[in-house]
């Protein structure tokens, strides 16, 4: 190794730290090094925070159906990626996907419209959500005590429910029952 990558590596202090820059170092990607340990809370989003967890906001979002929902789904606010998903906890009536948002100043406001979407040429599972009119101007974070007492956003661990959006499954249903109607028609 050369002599200036061995002093870059003992200025680090953070031990995450010195995994991404080795990392980097040796071409690797620091992302996929880490994943394995994204079971233990630590994650892309706490390691560029510094920390582990100290900034960062998890929400349940609770569905009918999982619609694709697994570890890593992406969670977007108004297209833009604010998240994704860590764990989904199923049940026999619903569906639990536990999301981290990775900083405490994004805020989803309580009126949103959360919905799980399959898109693209892959139909890759997505969760948007989409804050309505009007918009909420809360005084406190989502992290802070009084979070829930203002009742504006959702807050740090808290469950809400969400709206099934557009998946592959619903649109062969779709077109399933709209032929078995266009065969009954037909044979009146």
């Amino acid at each position: 190794m050369a002599k200036g990558h061995h002093l870059l590596l003992q200025k680090q202090r953070n031990h995450f730290q010195l995994c991404q820059t080795f990392c980097a170092l040796f071409g690797g990607k620091e992302t996929n090094f880490l994943r394995p340990l994204s079971d233990f809370g630590f994650s892309d989003w706490s390691n560029w925070e510094g920390g582990v967890g100290l900034f960062l906001v998890s929400v349940v979002f609770e569905y009918t159906e999982a619609c694709g929902i697994s570890k890593g789904t992406p969670v977007r606010i108004r297209g833009a990626t604010a998240g994704n998903v860590i764990g989904v906890n199923p049940f026999l009536k619903s569906i639990e996907a536990v999301v981290e948002v990775g900083d405490d100043k994004t805020v989803i406001s309580r009126n949103s419209l959360i919905k799980v979407n399959q898109s693209g040429l892959l139909m890759e599972t997505k969760i948007d959500i989409t804050p309505r009119e009007p918009i909420p101007t809360p005084s406190v974070g989502p992290l802070h005590q009084d979070c829930t007492k203002e009742g504006l956003i959702v807050c740090d661990r808290e469950k809400i429910n969400s709206d099934q959006g557009t998946s592959l499954d619903t649109l062969v249903g779709i077109y399933f029952g709209l032929d078995s109607d266009r065969e009954n028609w037909h044979h009146q």
